[in-house]
């Protein structure tokens, strides 16, 4: 009797075994459901996709994401995303052919196979679209640069015709040169991170306020160590570039009571 019912209840618990496999099979996790979606920019200069985020009002200005070696995963949509709530059209910029990774050694990789050439003309692209798309054209466009692609925008807002506003770098390796601060064309932010390398005469030279258009703001590491994720970090880039739109506006008026 013992050994039945033994063998009675080990049934029942297979049962309910597969039972709560084949619901779980029915309903998988939830995924995270996110406001853009993936578009093709072959009109505008090459070949590349992008994540787009189309705000519900008018939109301030465009901004250009630039994403670090882990591509257009789930955590930068969630920025892109917040931006759009706010106000802005967001164009997440995919360098790395749709290549996405959670791994941070396979991001650095993927960053330094980046092509100087190819990121330059893919920022272009980028820019481009904000400008002449029939649909989304903006006149405003300023570009945040995440963790390890600081360098290729740096020298992509160094060119005349960059188009851009104004540009935020997000927890960048390390600060450009004193001379090649001098040559941004447009006001920029550094959010400097504790491993961020900034030369004692840059360091001097902004104390000292020369650099005016420039702000640096040290800020603590991202969570897990992911670069450029804080949302401190973000809400910061959000207001300087906001800061920069209401400065420019006010410089407008100015000019046109005075001419």
């Amino acid at each position: 009797m013992l050994i039945t019912r033994s063998i009675g209840y080990l049934a029942a618990a297979l049962v309910l075994a597969a039972d709560c496999t084949l619901h779980a099979q029915e309903n998988p996790p939830a995924q995270p459901q996110f406001k853009g979606e993936l578009i093709y920019l072959r009109d505008y200069g090459t070949d590349d996709i992008a994540y787009l985020v189309v705000p519900e009002q008018p939109p301030a200005c465009g901004i250009v994401i630039v994403p670090d070696g882990y591509g257009i995963d789930a955590e930068i949509k969630k920025q892109a995303d917040a931006l759009s709530r706010k106000g802005y059209l967001v164009l997440v910029a995919d360098l790395y052919n749709g290549a996405v990774t959670p791994n941070p050694q396979q991001a650095d990789r993927m960053i330094a196979d980046l092509m100087e050439k190819s990121v330059l003309a893919s920022l272009k692209t980028s820019v481009n679209f904000f400008q002449t798309s029939p649909r989304f054209k903006v006149d405003k466009v300023a570009m945040v640069a995440v963790g390890g692609t600081a360098s290729h925008v740096a020298k992509f807002v160094l060119k005349k015709d960059s188009g851009l506003t104004s540009v935020v770098f997000l927890e960048p390796p390390a600060l450009p040169a004193q001379e090649l601060l001098d040559g941004i064309r447009c006001p920029a932010q550094f959010l400097a991170g504790p491993d961020c390398r900034i030369e004692s005469t840059v360091r001097a030279a902004l104390v000292q306020n020369k650099s005016a258009s420039i702000e640096i703001r040290d800020v603590p590491a991202g969570p897990n160590g992911r670069k450029g994720m804080g949302s401190k970090e973000w809400t910061a880039a959000e207001e300087f570039i906001r800061r920069g739109l209401t400065q420019e506006k006010k410089e407008n008026i100015l000019q046109k009571l005075f001419d």
